[in-house]
């Protein structure tokens, strides 16, 4: 027998947290108690206030539908969640090929424990290949490159975390990015499409012409220009060392959507993720893969070259709850966007599996079919915490393997005795923090 549903979820989320380890940093104290998939619920100290709002009591968002707002955005002061202690991590860059500084190259941060798809900062490396990250929550996280390379790493208190990050050896990619008349296009940009998003990596210059260095084989690009339609992606051909000439023709007339995410009490919500997203979300869609920006200190967003048609905005936070609005994209136009959070749940607790933490144990919030919200991956106690939620009855679940290999390299094909796991339907409230504790069991036929 296989488990193919909760595995299907499990793959699509280990893609995303690349089976990383996220530490929760919490008082012994506090530590939830024994695991026997209970849940209770109490006030969450990181989240906001609580708020009254009417929490959906079947799978469904939380969120606006609404026609978007014509307004100019609003709001000055920035809403400050409560944290803990911080440090800072510095990123060195470095072209594995040749041992040189990557300059210019994208650096993410990523803080696990919370939205599958939030990054906790970005960063381009300056001349000296370095990316520094300031005021990172206390923790484990994952640093990876735009086009290839990934690191764990532990923040301390108050203290910098120095990683060198090597991007793999690949091709150089250079050419031209025009229009359908055969004009450069200038201030283009050429962005890396992986199965559920896409990853900028260079800006065409005055002549329309880019390039990319170290790009992995069988990578696939696309191009976009402001005011214009996506070009058509395209496979590169060709081996490590090689160079390759990619052109691209952008599109014709498309749209801009410029927003502002509000929390409840219309402040600013920094660093929220807005998704662009084009049919059903699911780890088996068939449409394009989601286009995504971050929000500023200030909460404003922009996405550019958005195609005409129906398409969905999905914002999540580290401590609102996500929220959606429904667009129907028209011709060559701008259109501005107020989109209002509510506060969020949180779910935390401590997964044992015979009667012992059980570490580096996968825990997620979702439908593998429908929308899978946040998800973390348990540390050396056992213990996890996810944030940002929405309120409401969820799917949750849990798994580790028991054949010592790496979760990374689980698959869809994993055979039930190498698979312990627990599943429950837990209901998350606004602005608390629902505990749910789990012992993990092998599939009982």
């Amino acid at each position: 027998m296989k488990s193919r549903g909760l595995l299907a979820a499990l793959v699509f989320a280990l893609a995303l947290v690349a089976g990383l380890v996220w530490w929760i940093g919490q008082d012994p104290s506090t530590a939830p108690g024994t695991a026997q998939a209970s849940t209770t619920s109490e006030p969450s100290p990181h989240a906001p206030a609580p708020v009254e709002v009417e929490a959906p009591t079947s799978k469904t968002l939380a969120s606006q539908t609404a026609a978007p707002l014509q307004r100019e955005a609003r709001g000055k002061t920035a809403y400050q969640p409560a944290q803990g202690p911080t440090g800072s991590v510095l990123v060195r860059a470095v072209w594995e090929s040749s041992g040189k500084p990557a300059v210019n190259v994208g650096v993410n941060l990523r803080r696990l424990g919370g939205p599958l798809t939030l990054l906790a900062a970005q960063a381009r490396s300056d001349a000296d290949g370095v990316a520094l990250f300031e005021g990172v929550e206390v923790g484990l996280f994952e640093v990876g490159g735009d086009r290839s390379g990934n690191l764990p790493g532990e923040v301390t208190a108050s203290k910098q975390t120095t990683l060198e990050l090597r991007l793999e050896p690949g091709m150089t990619v250079t050419g031209r990015v025009s229009d359908a008349e055969g004009r450069s296009v200038s201030q283009g940009q050429v962005w890396l499409l992986s199965a559920r998003e896409w990853t900028e990596l260079a800006e065409c210059d005055a002549s329309g012409r880019y390039r990319i260095e170290e790009l992995p084989p069988g990578a696939k690009l696309a191009a976009t220009a402001r005011d214009r339609s996506p070009s058509k992606a395209q496979a590169v051909d060709g081996a490590v060392g090689q160079s390759v000439t990619l052109d691209f023709e952008v599109g014709g007339d498309a749209a801009s959507i410029l927003g502002q995410v509000l929390d409840p009490d219309e402040k600013p919500v920094a660093k929220a993720v807005v998704l662009l997203q084009y049919g059903e979300r699911g780890l088996f869609r068939r449409a394009p893969p989601d286009r995504s920006a971050m929000c500023d200190e200030e909460g404003r967003f922009a996405l550019h070259s958005v195609p005409l048609g129906s398409c969905k905005l999905i914002v999540q936070s580290q401590y609102f709850a996500p929220a959606t609005r429904e667009m129907d994209v028209t011709l060559g136009e701008r259109h501005e966007v107020i989109v209002n959070v509510e506060p969020g749940a949180e779910l935390t607790g401590e997964i044992k599996f015979e009667d012992r933490p059980a570490s580096r144990a996968l825990v997620i919030v979702g439908n593998p079919f429908g929308n899978l919200w946040g998800g973390a991956v348990t540390d050396h106690r056992g213990r996890y915490r996810i944030t940002g939620l929405p309120p409401g009855l969820q799917d949750v679940a849990s798994a580790l393997r028991t054949d010592g290999r790496e979760q990374v390299a689980w698959t869809d094909e994993i055979p039930d005795e190498e698979l312990v796991k627990a599943e429950a339907e837990v209901e998350l409230a606004a602005g608390r923090a629902v505990i749910w504790n789990a012992e993990l069991e092998k599939r009982k036929d």
